[in-house]
C-alpha cells in the first residue's frame, strides 16, 4: 500500500519488555558488583505473543527494494507532465504487524521522499495507511484488498490550502516481482482525474521460494 508520492500509509506497537536495575548498595547478596548492571526481568510465564494478522500476512508480498518509474499527467502536480525515476524499499514492522515503505525520488519535481506504514485494523475492518512525505506532509487513509493480488487506498488530504481527495487503486502481477498504481485525485471538490501512475519492479533476490513450490 505506497509506498507513494502523494499520500499513504501505520505505526503497530506490540509487546512490552521489562528490566530492573540494581544500585550498587542496594544489589542482593550473593551477587558481584557487576552482575546487576546485566540483570533483565524474565518474561512473565506463559505469556503468548500476538501472530500477525491474516490480513497483514497478504502484504508480505510486498517486502524487499524495487525501483519506480512514476508518470505525472499534465495537470496541478506538473503542467507539461513529466516521467521520472524512483525506489522504494519495504521491510515488515515490529512482529510482522504491520509493513513500512521508504520512498524517494529525485527528478522533475525536486527531491521527493515518503514514509509509509500499513497494518490491519480489526476494528474498522480495513487496512490503516499512514503516508508523511516531503511534500505534503502526513495523511491517514484506509485500504482495502481484492484477493492478494488488488488494492484500494482511499485518503484525504490538503495540498497548498485546497483539500485532496485521493483514490489509488493497484494491481500486483503473480510472480509479485511487478506491481502497478493509478492514482485518481480530486482538488476542493471537482470531479476525479487521473493524475498520476507508478510503475514498480522488484530489485535483487526474486521470490524463488514461489517457484521452487511450483516444480
Amino acid at each position: 500500500m505506497k509506498a507513494i508520492k502523494i499520500a499513504i500509509l501505520t505505526m503497530a506497537m506490540c509487546g512490552f519488555c521489562m528490566a530492573q536495575t540494581k544500585t550498587e548498595d542496594k544489589k542482593p547478596a550473593g551477587k558481584s558488583a557487576m552482575a546487576h548492571d546485566h540483570d533483565k526481568a524474565a518474561p512473565a510465564a506463559g505469556m503468548e505473543v500476538q501472530k500477525p494478522a491474516p490480513e497483514i500476512q497478504k502484504m508480505y508480498s510486498r517486502v524487499g527494494n524495487w525501483s519506480a518509474t512514476i508518470k505525472t499527467e499534465p495537470g496541478p502536480w506538473s503542467p507539461k507532465g513529466a516521467t521520472d525515476k524512483g525506489s522504494m524499499a519495504v521491510k515488515k514492522g515490529p512482529g510482522g504487524h504491520s509493513i513500512v515503505q521508504d520512498f524517494k525520488s529525485n527528478g522533475s519535481m525536486g527531491a521527493f521522499t515518503g514514509h509509509g506504514n500499513i497494518w490491519w485494523d480489526k476494528n474498522a475492518n480495513h487496512y490503516g495507511d499512514l503516508w508523511c512525505d516531503s511534500m505534503a506532509g502526513c495523511t491517514l487513509a484506509s485500504a482495502k484488498m481484492d484477493g492478494d493480488k488488488h488494492w484500494m487506498v482511499e485518503m484525504n488530504g490538503e495540498f497548498q490550502g485546497k483539500k485532496v481527495k485521493t483514490y489509488i487503486v493497484g494491481i500486483m502481477t503473480d510472480d509479485a516481482n511487478s506491481m502497478h498504481e493509478d492514482f485518481m485525485q480530486s482538488f476542493d471538490g471537482s470531479p476525479s482525474t487521473k493524475t498520476m501512475s507508478i510503475d514498480y519492479k522488484r530489485v535483487g533476490k526474486v521470490m524463488a521460494e514461489k517457484q521452487a513450490a511450483k516444480e
